[in-house]
């Protein structure tokens, strides 16, 4: 097929076909059998429990048609499990400063999630993949030209059925199919001459597969709805390989298919090497067409809904038994042949004339107890293969204790850890796609609003400008990367480099310009089971656990994983508050000290160790000693304080109080030392030389 490697194409009718026969190859038997499985898992979530033939015939003979729907609740409570907290990320760089790339990665992907509604989508998908059989997240860019993801369900995707890989990246092919208005497929992709008509041999019945030989009974559908107004779009992501400096390396192309004759390519940009579908299902097959848990619970479902109907009609029939009569046996009223013979509701016509046979009854007999004990075993293997009724509803008062509870959900997430392992699958490769749609589609110049721990938003310019460092060899190589960019000889990049070596004012104004989204040496994992909901409170058991066992182990680092609300922002605080308290209790000893040495002094002017002092300095003194002991109440108010606000005004009246401390003590000293020249003949120099 000759296409344009980028742009529109419209194809031939030799392409049409070979689009055609791929098509149908890829949306085969076993596709169209997964798809019922997972229509019919999803109906029955919804409480379409029973088949539409099913329902006439019990309609028809006076049967219930009541539906259980354990199957909704389960599924509700599994998913609950698996999806109460954000994906935590563990980017690692393989080169850089690796404190400073993890954290900006881990700070991008969680402004992704942020940016996606990432809760609720990641909560859907995993809905799709345990009700349905199977969910996918679709990385892509937002209005703002950023990488988010969506969730995608069955019946919107079609993959290779080739691929045996757990992540499809071995497919050559992965399909999102979609319809939309035939207008808006015209702007979008720039056709003007569309065709609406189906092309002949397009719902070929006994198409051959070519690469097989086997003939399939298929159908490819129509591409064009009959009212012609909306067109179905194949957006499909092709995988290959090309020749690149002597070896080789993947490439992705998006192939746009629009109707039955046009193709839009795009080949993305080189730093996107991995599919933008990624799906998330329990159980793997070595193709496709994956297995969730709706798929199990059906059948012990189904015989629930039977149980309870027969239950109820057992019920029935005990408290309404059933009459049967001939038709010549009636004479008239109906309700008055029923009030003289004392039947019930429920009566049965006989057409055979049984000359003049009374009528009889048949009541319903009691249920064996063996039938209860059956529909309870039933009710427990359904909790047995997903989880214990406790979780869904605590139907079991001794079993509320929090540390019960988290055991039960440890349990219960621990028989999940196959889906789990598959969903962290999942949740890392939708980190590394992002990261790749990053760097192919942020600018250089771009300013991001990135969120960090606590969500909120802060700016981030990706090109960052530093002083070029000869000394480190990254630094040269970055700057020397970013000239090449920028379109420069490379000759010349190496005589600034020497001229810069030579002239310390040249050396100066090179800027080494480092773009940190251009390192493509990391690898992103998240963190296992981080989403589930006993992770925070595992982490806050273990840590206080170790407190008590006497490790040392810091107050803030319980609040960031304790399970609230701003734990960094009140882990923050708390930090801040400690360093106060700290300096805090460094200036009471202060203050003590200095109180310590005033009143050493005020022993030595009341016992008129200074000879010779007048009056009025004795009096000045003494007054100066009062006012510095009626301050008594910083040392008070310092040990009451109660938030990191009072701590600051308090700190900061405690050291004004200080300065006071001493230009008083100074003043005393002065005054002392002035005192005890006049009545000495060798006077003192110090305030020490007057204490001895």
């Amino acid at each position: 097929m000759n296409l344009n490697t980028n742009g529109i194409t419209k194809l031939s009718t030799k392409d049409t076909k070979e689009l055609r026969d791929r098509l149908a190859f890829y949306e085969g038997l076993n596709y169209w059998a997964h798809q019922k499985d997972c229509k019919e898992n999803r109906d029955y979530r919804f409480g379409k429990q029973w088949l539409d033939t099913e329902i006439i015939a019990r309609e028809a003979n006076g049967k219930e048609t009541l539906t259980l729907n354990r199957m909704r609740k389960i599924l509700n409570g599994m998913v609950g499990l698996k999806t109460a907290n954000k994906p935590k990320y563990n980017v690692i760089p393989h080169s850089g400063d690796d404190a400073v790339l993890s954290s900006l990665y881990g700070q991008l992907l969680d402004t992704s999630f942020y940016n996606s509604n990432g809760m609720d989508t990641l909560r859907n998908v995993v809905m799709y993949g345990d009700g349905d059989n199977i969910g996918y997240f679709h990385v892509k860019l937002n209005t703002k030209g950023l990488p988010v993801f969506e969730g995608l369900d069955y019946s919107q995707v079609v993959v290779d059925p080739n691929s045996e890989d757990s992540l499809f990246r071995d497919a050559e092919y992965i399909y999102i199919k979609r319809w939309i208005p035939i207008e808006r497929a015209k702007v979008l992709y720039g056709i003007t001459d569309f065709d609406t008509g189906m092309p002949d041999g397009w719902t070929n019945k006994t198409y051959i597969n070519s690469r097989t030989g086997s003939t399939d009974d298929v159908s490819v559908e129509r591409m064009v709805d009959t009212s012609k107004r909306n067109v179905k779009i194949y957006e499909g992501y092709h995988k290959y390989i090309e020749a690149y400096n002597g070896g080789i390396r993947t490439r992705i192309k998006k192939e746009v298919i629009v109707g039955y004759n046009y193709i839009h390519c795009t080949v993305l940009p080189e730093s996107i090497i991995d599919f933008p579908i990624i799906p998330y299902y329990v159980d793997f097959v070595n193709n496709p067409y994956r297995v969730g848990e709706g798929h199990y619970l059906k059948e012990v479902n189904d015989f629930i809904n039977s149980s309870i109907n027969i239950t109820m009609e057992g019920a029935r029939r005990n408290s309404n038994p059933e009459t049967f009569l001939t038709e010549d046996m009636v004479d008239g009223d109906m309700k008055a042949w029923r009030s003289q013979y004392g039947a019930g509701e429920r009566y049965f016509m006989i057409k055979k004339d049984r000359g003049g046979v009374t009528p009889y009854t048949v009541a319903g007999q009691p249920l064996n107890q063996a039938w209860f004990g059956l529909l309870n075993f039933f009710m427990s293997e359904q909790e047995f293969m997903t989880m214990p009724n406790q979780m869904l509803g605590f139907n079991d008062a001794t079993e509320r204790e929090r540390k019960d509870m988290i055991s039960k959900r440890e349990a219960v997430l621990d028989s999940m850890k196959l889906a789990l392992g598959h969903l962290d699958s999942a949740i890392s490769q939708v980190g590394r796609v992002t990261i790749q749609y990053y760097r192919a589609y942020v600018p250089k110049d771009r300013v991001l609003y990135i969120a960090n721990g606590d969500e909120k938003i802060k700016r981030y310019s990706i090109l960052s400008k530093a002083g070029l460092n000869l000394d480190n060899q990254d630094s040269v190589n970055r700057y020397k990367k970013h000239r090449l960019e920028m379109g420069d000889n490379p000759n010349q990049v190496e005589t600034d480099l020497s001229n810069a070596r030579a002239d310390k004012a040249f050396y100066v104004s090179l800027q080494d310009m480092y773009n940190p989204l251009m390192d493509d040496n990391i690898d992103v994992h998240v963190v296992a089971m981080s989403y589930s909901s006993s992770y925070l409170l595992q982490q806050f058991d273990r840590l206080m656990a170790m407190k008590q066992a006497g490790l040392h182990i810091d107050d803030e680092d319980i609040i960031k994983r304790s399970p609230i609300e701003d734990a960094e922002r009140i882990a923050e605080r708390a930090s801040m508050n400690r360093s106060l308290m700290s300096e805090n209790e460094q200036f009471r000893h202060l203050v003590e000290e200095l109180k310590a040495r005033i009143s050493q002094l005020e022993g030595i002017v009341s016992q008129g160790k200074m000879a010779g002092i007048e009056q009025e300095h004795m009096y000045k003194a003494k007054k100066q000693l009062d006012d510095i002991k009626n301050k008594g109440y910083v040392r008070k108010k310092i040990e009451g304080l109660q938030s990191h606000q009072v701590i600051k005004e308090e700190r900061m009246k405690a050291n004004h109080e200080i300065e006071l401390l001493k230009a008083k003590l100074s003043v005393l000293e002065t005054e002392a030392i002035k005192e005890a020249k006049d009545s000495k003949d060798e006077a003192p120099e110090t305030l020490g030389d007057i204490l001895l």
